[in-house]
């Protein structure tokens, strides 16, 4: 007779929870590692254009061209804080994820256990219910 775990579809749906969690929090380490690439490149752009600033500040440019860079440097500066913004929001989901998996990895070791528990029990059964049998088979032997 095979072991059978009374409680494995619960084992399967945890292990799918589990898996389903892993993967999500996969996504998010991506979409927080390409908000942080792209935070690295508006830092570099906002230095090398303020750099370009101030150097067409020492050479001497138009009211116009002033403004028009000095407001392209402040949108890169909003888009600098609003990305920072984002990490931080994923930052947060990140090891929200991170708390999710190990609350549900806790669910699915409780169930192993179980099941592990569970097969220990089937096992000494089987073996009482062997040993029964042989001890018939000697006590007929026996009366022979």
């Amino acid at each position: 007779m095979n072991f059978k775990f009374s409680l494995e579809t619960l084992l399967n749906i945890r292990e799918r929870r589990l898996e389903a969690a892993q993967t999500k929090l996969a996504m998010i380490e991506q979409e927080l590692f390409k908000l942080k690439d792209r935070d690295a490149m508006l830092k570099q752009t906002i230095a090398h254009e303020e750099k370009r600033f101030h150097e067409q500040i020492k050479k001497g440019i138009m009211a116009e061209q002033y403004s028009m860079i000095f407001e392209y440097v402040d949108i890169l500066k909003a888009e600098h804080k609003q990305n920072e913004h984002e990490i931080a929001v994923k930052q947060h989901e990140l090891n929200k994820a991170r708390g999710e998996i190990s609350k549900l990895y806790r669910e699915k070791e409780l169930v192993e256990k179980l099941k592990k528990k569970e097969y220990t029990a089937w096992l000494k059964d089987e073996l009482h219910k062997e040993q029964k049998t042989l001890d018939e088979y000697t006590v007929l032997r026996y009366e022979r």
